[in-house]
């Protein structure tokens, strides 16, 4: 097969975003553990809290690329494939993996839980694991999803409500005594059909299945750099205003991560995908596309050995500390997840 009709089966671009999205995770979680235990007003603090906002277009990645994947008309999707594929797998991989988390707990965290309170933790899982229950949420509207994606108004509709929502329900609702107001009447209105990470979803496939132009995409990218800025400074400003860590300005759903999210995805699916590829790369990237689900599902659990052993990133200058503990933990999560998949019968059932 050519490296051409490679590249056209295989949207490289995307398994390379994918692949840095999980590597992304991993430093927000090795930053974010730092940063809490750290004074706001030193410096260093402020360069790992950077490094941490900076990152926080990783998880919107995920499901951007998850949208523009599963909403193609071209893919035939059913709501049994939904159930019996999709949700089974995570479901699997949730109960085994939440089970190795809190064996891992009790032998070594000493957090004295009762069986109420393991059974409790094992049934939430660990708190990477959150992205889970959203996906499966997105997963279970996916069928409702699918009936519009070949309306591009109504998709662009979407976005703007998206967008629009996102900056009133966080910004609009932190104005002094207005806010209270704009937040009593949202509570009210019960608005959420474009609030949550659908939105995501929906723009993922929008921008692949349409693109922009190029007048758009500089806006996105200008936009995107103000949000990294915002989510840098305004983390920092409000964390030192109140003496204490506070991570509302790089909250997944905050409208400048919005942008930053939405400059990442257009970057790679308007400029990475017209790259030429070999087709050792794409195969590569194809590769770690197939673990990378494992990984995520581990990283958290490396980070705790890490930790538990005394390494972070303050072990050492944090300004080196932060890559090499980061690549660390992504190549011992590779390894073991390549290991784990050639166990027959189980092995790809768990990753």
């Amino acid at each position: 097969m050519s490296t051409t009709s490679l590249q056209k089966k295989r949207r490289t671009e995307l398994d390379i975003l994918r692949m840095l999205a999980t590597i992304a995770v991993i430093a927000t979680h090795l930053c974010g553990t730092a940063a809490k235990t750290l004074d706001v007003s030193t410096s260093l603090w402020a360069m790992i809290n950077s490094v941490r906002a900076a990152v926080t277009w990783d998880v919107p990645a995920f499901v951007m690329i998850s949208g523009c994947l599963f909403l193609r008309p071209q893919k035939e999707i059913t709501i049994h494939d939904i159930y019996g594929k999709y949700i089974k797998h995570i479901a699997v991989c949730f109960m085994f993996w939440s089970a190795v988390f809190q064996l891992y707990y009790f032998l070594f965290a000493k957090n004295g839980l009762n069986w109420k309170g393991i059974l409790s933790e094992l049934l939430i899982g660990p708190y990477p694991f959150w992205y889970l229950y959203m996906l499966v949420g997105l997963y279970m509207i996916v069928p409702f999803l699918r009936k519009f994606t070949n309306e591009k108004q109504l998709l662009q509709y979407f976005i703007v409500l998206f967008i629009v929502f996102s900056f009133i329900t966080n910004y609009a609702t932190a104005i002094p005594v207005i806010g209270n107001i704009i937040d009593t009447i949202l509570g009210k209105a019960l608005f959420h059909f474009v609030l949550g990470f659908t939105g995501y979803y929906i723009l993922g496939y929008y921008i692949s299945q349409y693109g922009v132009s190029l007048k758009w995409e500089i806006v996105i990218y200008a936009l995107g750099a103000i949000g990294v800025l915002v989510s840098c400074v305004g983390t920092t400003v409000q964390s030192r205003m109140q003496g204490e860590y506070n991570e509302w300005f790089s909250k997944y759903l905050m409208p400048n991560v919005i942008f930053e999210s939405m400059a990442i995805f257009t970057l790679f699916t308007k400029r990475i995908s017209k790259m030429q590829f070999s087709a050792k790369t794409v195969k590569l990237f194809s590769n770690m596309t197939q673990l990378g689900f494992g990984v995520y599902l581990i990283h958290a659990l490396v980070i705790e050995v890490f930790n538990h052993l005394g390494i972070t990133v303050l072990s050492f200058n944090s300004l080196f500390a932060i890559p090499i503990l980061t690549v660390s933990v992504y190549l011992i999560c590779i390894v073991i997840i390549y290991i784990i998949q050639r166990i027959p019968v189980v092995g790809k059932r768990i990753t």
